[in-house]
């Protein structure tokens, strides 16, 4: 089995992409596509407080279905935080301000539209 990487942030970036605003709301998301998940309320906190980490390849499974994200539970085990926000901002919308507590740099902002037959000369 590969190493699991960042799973503290992970679900703490997967709560928010899923609207949860508390770790009953999460476990609930994770319950909806398996009554018998292992992401339980006491799971959770370990996992999300650093205390350990899941030994259960189900629960990347269910975390797979969760989120909808098509690269799989293997994926989510094991990639990085930057590849884990890269795949769910391709399906749900990720504040960039959030992403900076992450530690993601802000996107470059856009240039200004200029008007056609603007010169920019005052």
């Amino acid at each position: 089995m590969k190493p699991v990487v960042d799973i503290a942030k992970k679900l703490e970036l997967t709560s928010i992409a899923l609207g949860c605003l508390t770790r009953k709301e999460l476990c609930a998301a994770f319950e909806r596509v398996n009554p018998n998940t292992a992401m339980t309320l006491q799971n959770s906190y370990n996992w999300q407080s650093g205390r350990s980490v899941p030994r259960n390849f189900g629960l990347f499974e269910d975390w797979a279905a969760a989120t909808g994200l098509s690269q799989g539970p293997h994926f989510i085990m094991s990639s990085t935080l930057d590849e884990f926000i890269d795949a769910l901002g391709d399906r749900f919308v990720l504040p960039e301000r959030l992403l900076e507590s992450f530690g993601r740099a802000p996107a470059a902002p856009a240039p200004a539209p200029v008007q056609i037959g603007e010169t920019g000369d005052a």
